[in-house]
């Protein structure tokens, strides 16, 4: 009986161990760093008035949104896909054409996840649908939970 009794002992002993070692990890664990709210504009090394038009004002949409706590986290990068470093957006994005997608990227440069925003030539000759479009977008996709 008493074996029994030390045995229940040193097993009580050993599994509150493991469960304060499991509290003292979690407690230094860092914190993860949140995803980096990115919309990249791609493009080629030719590019024509309406690409250069584009980039302005989707760079001036991502501008707008990145007011007050925003600014810290929503970026803005335009990407030459001809340059022989940003090939792997093409595979990354399934990219056909100069196009923005809106991204939440990761810590290692990988996209947690993506949005097309394919339909910015349509309002090419419209600032004003091309902004409601383009805004309406990076609203939907980034305050939408994963």
């Amino acid at each position: 009986m008493n074996s029994l009794r030390s045995f229940r002992t040193v097993l009580c002993a050993g599994l509150m161990g493991v469960v304060l070692a499991s509290f003292s990890e979690a407690a230094e664990a860092p914190a993860k760093k949140p995803l980096e709210k990115t919309v990249f504009y791609f493009h080629r090394t030719a590019r024509c008035p309406t690409c250069l038009k584009l980039e302005s004002w989707t760079r001036e949409a991502v501008q707008a949104r990145s007011t007050g706590e925003q600014s810290k986290t929503l970026v803005f990068k335009p990407v030459n896909l001809d340059a022989p470093e940003n090939k792997h957006f093409e595979e990354d994005f399934q990219l056909t054409f100069s196009t923005a997608v809106a991204a939440e990227m990761q810590e290692d440069g990988r996209a947690a996840r993506w949005k097309n925003l394919d339909r910015i030539w349509e309002y090419s000759a419209d600032e004003a649908a091309f902004r409601k479009y383009v805004d309406g977008e990076l609203g939907a996709f980034f305050n939408a939970k994963p």
